[in-house]
């Protein structure tokens, strides 16, 4: 059994160092699709985790801000479509613009065809949005039946706990 630590200086490089590390788990195949989801609240990155499982994504916390790394833009970059999970209140509109705006100035420089915003009214409104956006055909199993997670949104423990159902083996 191999062990390994992945942190950061802070949440936002350790999102950027899990992704790194599960591209590597994966001989070293970079993310097609990257989906975005805030840092500074944990309900709509909850919602992000099975539109990843389901993409073959990689997920990236920001910031509300919208502020970018170096190293998230180089992501972006890479990635062929981009689904930001969550209103302007979670994640400014400042993050599509970073998306949008040309390498040469800073961006990642996508279209608004590659940058798809999933979002609500509030947080359970994004993630019905995110689930109709899975669609049927990507509903987690369990015991080899198809199954819906329901879960407080008041507070993480649980989904956290019931991730491995939806994102595992």
């Amino acid at each position: 059994t191999t062990r390994s630590t992945l942190s950061g200086t802070d949440r936002y490089d350790t999102s950027v160092k899990v992704h790194t590390a599960a591209e590597a788990k994966d001989d070293n195949a970079s993310f097609t699709d990257l989906v975005i989801a805030s840092g500074d609240a944990f309900p709509d990155a909850l919602s992000a985790i099975a539109l990843a499982r389901k993409e073959d994504a990689g997920v990236l916390l920001l910031p509300s801000s919208g502020a970018m790394s170096a190293a998230a833009i180089t992501k972006a970059i890479a990635a062929t479509n981009i689904y930001i999970i969550g209103g302007t209140n979670a994640l400014s509109s400042a993050v599509e613009t970073k998306l949008k705006t040309t390498v040469a100035a800073g961006g990642a420089g996508k279209t608004s065809l590659n940058v798809t915003r999933l979002s609500g009214t509030d947080r359970y409104a994004t993630a019905a949005v995110v689930a109709n956006t899975i669609g049927a055909a990507g509903v987690a199993k369990h015991d080899n039946k198809a199954t819906a997670i329901v879960v407080s949104g008041e507070n993480f423990a649980d989904a956290v706990s019931a991730s491995p159902l939806v994102s595992g083996p």
